[in-house]
């Protein structure tokens, strides 16, 4: 059910990750999952996909969602730019769910909004002819933004509109209700495309070892350090022995433009010497920065007395 980077192409081709191909529609911000339970529930015709940037709620959804029994289900943790621009191919979605989104009311904070001109332009050429994005709120502010920002765009016909009564039937629908708060909703229906083409950003390439010389007797002490890369920012974040204190395993954060990974890079004892390289933790997507991760822990054991050798592929 959750779909793992180490195991997709970007873009994906949908029906190997569902097994079939049917209708797909998209939730972004899926939460805890009730509202994409619900529809997967009901419409078991369709391949429902569920984006989402918060570890702890693709966990909190998975369970509930396993526990039903949703064949039709599968989850991404996953901000939805890296998974409509990188995963998914043009022409795949017949409708996109925005349900609640972060308002961020503070004035400042307006650019963080998810509904912006690029991001409409984006789903534009991920949606099929007569496709349709539904967009859900209960902060009037951000609506306002919402509905505005869809108009000027030009690429959907905007209908304002009450929510539907088989909306409000969902605990996700009737959990905000119970607050008192009006839910507004907006229904886009695409009639013409964005003249960009939005290709894939995330490039995957081969892994490789390195093969240092030394010993990790000088190792005694960590500070978190972070590495400029071209792709973004790489911190080793935490660093452990195993029981034995022959191994070491360094956290590690890649940080791209929206792809944030997490993983374990480990420092082993081979028959050539020490061995430094990636471990199946996390099963990250093999990108330039993933692999460069490797090369910024080497740089920090060369500070420790150790010496490279050879990359070895």
């Amino acid at each position: 059910m959750i779909l793992r980077f180490s195991d997709l192409q970007f873009p994906q081709p949908m029906a190997e990750s569902f097994g079939r191909e049917a209708p797909l529609v998209l939730e972004v911000g899926f939460g805890n999952g009730d509202f994409l339970g619900e529809l997967a529930g009901s419409r078991p015709d369709w391949n429902v996909l569920g984006a989402e940037k918060a570890m702890a709620s693709v966990s909190r959804a998975y369970c509930r969602l396993h526990r039903a029994g949703l064949a039709n289900v599968r989850l991404l943790h996953a901000r939805a730019e890296i998974c409509l621009q990188d995963l998914l191919p043009p022409h795949s979605l017949t409708t996109v769910f925005v349900n609640f989104p972060d308002p961020w009311p503070r004035r400042g904070h307006h650019h963080r909004r998810l509904i912006q001109p690029e991001f409409l332009r984006l789903v534009s050429t991920r949606l099929v002819d007569g496709g349709s994005l539904l967009f859900t709120s209960d902060h009037e502010g951000y609506f306002g933004h919402a509905v505005k920002t869809a108009r000027a765009c030009g690429l959907f016909e905007v209908e304002v509109r009450e929510p539907a009564a088989a909306f409000f039937e969902t605990k996700y629908a009737r959990r905000w209700l119970a607050q008192q708060k009006n839910i507004q909703q907006m229904l886009l229906h695409k009639r013409a495309e964005a003249d960009e083409a939005f290709p894939p950003r995330t490039e995957i390439c081969s892994m490789y070892h390195i093969l240092m010389e030394g010993d990790f007797d000088g190792v005694d002490s960590f500070v978190i350090r972070e590495y400029p890369h071209e792709q973004g920012t790489i911190v080793l974040s935490d660093l452990t022995r195993s029981l034995d204190g022959s191994r070491l395993h360094f956290h590690v954060v890649t940080q791209a433009k929206d792809l944030r990974q997490e993983l374990i890079v480990e420092a082993r004892p081979s028959k050539s010497g020490k061995l430094v390289g990636l471990t199946r933790f996390g099963s990250p997507a093999v990108t330039p920065i993933v692999r460069d991760s490797v090369k910024a822990v080497a740089k920090w054991l060369e500070t420790r007395g150790m010496r490279t050798v050879e990359r070895v592929v």
